[in-house]
């Protein structure tokens, strides 16, 4: 793409190729990264202890320590987004430490945190709402990627119409939709209005904000008139409106249903399905298919896809619904190859992990009180794997800045697969069973 003058090109490089570059500075300390430590500043406090004999003495000594090990706390936070902090963030981190007066030490991987409880409390929770701004960043840098496959808005440069960036183009898209007559977008340093025609989006104009006149012409290129890779199924029934999630129940007579059911009945011969709902996401359809177009691409095949089970917990199905399956509420249960999201070969491995009667793979109730339970028979991007471990926090390095898609229990026969991108898993089919 061309570039608009005095603004700074975006970068590039796939998202896992950025993450990878920043992950191998954090967790495994190569290029410049050093270990950050910010001590408390020492403060003396002397306490002059007065009793009638030493015996008192020393108690009261033991009782005061107690005290101060039950006030003071030392935490330590290990986690994969750690690897997309920049230096903005670490030095964020660094000010929060010293506002609160909380002893810090950053290795690679790794931030420990050391002061009193309340304290220490403030900077962790901090700490992981900048984990949840990433991964929601992260989850609308991957829509906006889909959205360009399905429609790419352009403008005229010189003699040629060039992409606008994903992310730009995403908020673009979204305000045509709303029917607004004018979007304003940032680009770099320069500020833009869009403004629409709804009787012609490829009559919609753009102008700088600081030089109103110099305006240029835009086009709204449907990509779904040329290619139909990113199509929802046809099977799937009519959206309703503006919803981009349904349930739709499928009938015990049907093909699809039938499908579903033999699946799961090849291992949990001893369970009987009562309902399977079909989870119609349209916008986590779209992004998975985008990265699974992607993994083809870089793998050079179309054999990274697997259907694979993954049992769940009554309060995790809305939010899997809605937003996929997430490590946070996911990995609850196994870190045995890696910290990710797992999916197993045979359902009556996932039966262990189903419904509010177990913990860990260990059942709390016997199968008979625990009633219903569910599961989720999901479309999983495998790609190319490695045995895992349970250091992992992303899939090991395949070959220079290129990581492996996935991890599993046993490569030569592989009967559980870890995959640590939100994206790579779509949930395909909801089993209610007994």
């Amino acid at each position: 793409m061309k570039n608009k003058e005095g603004t700074p090109l975006k970068d590039e490089r796939g998202f896992f190729t950025r993450a990878y570059d920043k992950g191998k500075q954090l967790f495994t300390g190569e290029e410049s990264f050093e270990k950050k430590v910010l001590t408390r500043e020492t403060k003396s406090l002397l306490i002059n202890i007065y009793c009638i004999d030493q015996y008192r003495i020393t108690q009261a000594q033991k009782q005061i320590e107690k005290i101060i090990e039950q006030e003071t706390l030392k935490r330590t936070i290990s986690d994969e987004t750690m690897a997309k902090f920049d230096d903005s963030q670490v030095d964020l981190i660094i000010q929060m430490c010293r506002h609160e007066d909380v002893q810090l030490e950053i290795n690679p991987g790794i931030i420990t945190l050391q002061g009193l409880k309340g304290d220490v409390a403030v900077v962790d929770g901090n700490i992981r709402c900048m984990f949840q701004e990433i991964a929601k960043q992260e989850k609308i840098e991957a829509e906006a990627v889909a959205l360009a496959k399905d429609m790419q808005w352009l403008y005229l440069d010189g003699e040629s119409y060039e992409k606008y960036p994903p992310l730009v183009n995403r908020v673009i898209e979204n305000d045509f939709q709303k029917q607004k007559k004018i979007c304003n977008v940032t680009i770099g340093s320069h500020q833009y209005k869009i403004r629409f025609d709804f009787s012609n989006p490829n009559n919609s104009t753009e102008e700088d904000v600081r030089n109103p006149t110099n305006k240029v012409n835009m086009k709204r290129y449907d990509n779904k008139t040329k290619k139909n890779t990113l199509a929802l199924p046809k099977d799937w029934a009519p959206m309703d409106g503006s919803a981009h999630v349904k349930l739709v129940t499928l009938d015990s007579s049907s093909k699809e249903y039938n499908f579903v059911q033999q699946k799961f009945k090849v291992t949990a011969t001893g369970n009987q399905i009562t309902k399977i709902d079909r989870i119609q996401n349209s916008k986590l359809y779209k992004t998975y298919m985008a990265r699974k177009e992607d993994m083809d691409q870089k793998n050079g095949s179309k054999n990274n896809e697997l259907q694979l089970f993954h049992g769940t917990t009554p309060d995790s199905i809305n939010q899997i619904n809605t937003n996929g399956f997430n490590r946070s509420y996911c990995g609850k249960n196994a870190t045995m190859f890696g910290r990710g999201v797992y999916f197993a070969r045979d359902a009556s491995y996932s039966v262990r992990y189903s419904g509010p009667g177990h913990l860990g793979g260990l059942l709390l109730q016997s199968t008979a009180t625990v009633g219903t339970r569910q599961m989720y028979l999901a479309r999983v991007l495998v790609g190319d794997y490695i045995l895992g471990n349970p250091s992992y926090i992303v899939p090991p390095t395949k070959s220079g800045d290129i990581l492996y898609d996935s991890v599993v229990d046993n490569t030569s026969s592989p009967s559980m697969y870890v995959v640590f991108n939100d994206t790579q898993s779509y949930p395909d089919y909801l089993i209610t069973f007994q």
